[in-house]
């Protein structure tokens, strides 16, 4: 099912909206809060925070960086709402970013992490191409990895 998303910047406009979005409780363990991850990006200069839309309405929450250390880009944060979770937006934002990587070319390794037991975002990362690395953040959390 092909969707219209859109990633947009996280502005004084929709930050309030953003911080309001929730996952489901027994999810509460696999994401930070979004506004803890703003107030991280407002720091870590290189954290990039967007808002996931469907055509107007936002539906969840991903943030990024462009990271020269491990010479690669590194995918924070990713959530949807629970009210628009299943409908394929996340798959599509995490494709639609993938996509941005791809043009930009400045590296050519994608990095995300996950909880082990985090079954439906492994899923999706592996559907997309992601393979486990077989190391682990300092949080242990297994760090998956995609060339483009």
């Amino acid at each position: 099912m092909i969707h219209i998303i859109k990633l947009k910047r996280v502005t004084r406009d929709n930050y309030l909206q953003v911080i309001k979005l929730k996952v489901h409780r027994e999810q509460f363990k696999f994401v930070a809060k979004n506004k803890d991850s703003l107030v991280e990006a407002s720091v870590k200069k290189e954290y990039v925070p967007k808002a996931i839309y469907y055509n107007k309405i936002l539906v969840g929450f991903l943030m990024f960086a462009r990271n020269d250390s491990y010479n690669g880009y590194a995918i924070h944060r990713l959530m949807i709402d629970k009210k628009y979770q299943g409908l394929g937006y996340g798959k599509e934002a995490l494709s639609k970013l993938i996509e941005l990587f791809k043009k930009e070319k400045k590296y050519n390794d994608i990095y995300i992490s996950l909880m082990g037991t985090n079954m439906v975002a492994r899923k999706l990362y592996e559907e997309l191409g992601f393979i486990n690395t077989g190391d682990l953040t300092d949080n242990c959390e297994i760090i998956l990895s995609m060339k483009i």
